[in-house]
């Protein structure tokens, strides 16, 4: 299975797999971050904690990107010294999450620090993800999940030609599924 590259760029990001060296940056930005980010983001991602759980996390996501689970990267801005956010893609089908051989969809689910919002860096990452989605083998269409209340997560999918094609209660939350055939 070809699995996406560690590292691309865009026209002012560096989208780049996480490293357990990013710890203590990641650490601070959820700490940082936490009341911006609780409500929208599941708290398995959004959870502070402390620099060793941070690892772990990191160490899993690493994992799962060799595994074809989901790819993370990390949001660098200012030439990579800035770490603004994250974006991932996680293979789907009708059901849910799949390992990327069984997977006709990718979800892209992303977040940005407080003082990076507004700038247009969402989108930005966005875009290049639904290029990177577009080369996975058996993807044919992106999804993005926003939950109704966050115009600015949704403005995102708006910008990029999505539709809204669902909306559904995950988790007891609720959730607009956003769609682009690709």
């Amino acid at each position: 299975m070809a699995k996406p590259s560690d590292r691309f760029f865009t026209e002012r990001l560096l989208l780049r797999r996480w490293s357990v060296g990013d710890a203590p940056a990641l650490k601070r930005a959820l700490d940082e971050n936490v009341g911006h980010l609780k409500p929208w983001i599941p708290w398995a991602v959004a959870a502070p904690g402390t620099l060793e759980e941070i690892t772990a996390r990191i160490e899993r996501w690493s994992r799962d990107f060799d595994d074809g689970r989901n790819w993370i990267w990390a949001l660098w801005g200012d030439g990579g010294a800035t770490l603004l956010g994250a974006i991932g893609i996680y293979p789907r089908d009708a059901t849910g999450r799949v390992l990327i051989a069984a997977a006709d969809r990718a979800e892209i689910g992303y977040w940005l620090s407080t003082a990076a919002t507004g700038r247009g860096y969402a989108t930005e990452a966005a875009r290049e993800a639904v290029e990177i989605a577009r080369a996975l083998p058996g993807i044919t269409r992106a999804e993005m999940r926003c939950d109704p209340a966050n115009a600015r997560s949704i403005a995102v999918p708006r910008r990029l030609g999505f539709r809204e094609t669902e909306r559904l209660v995950e988790e007891g939350e609720a959730t607009v599924v956003w769609s682009l055939s690709l």
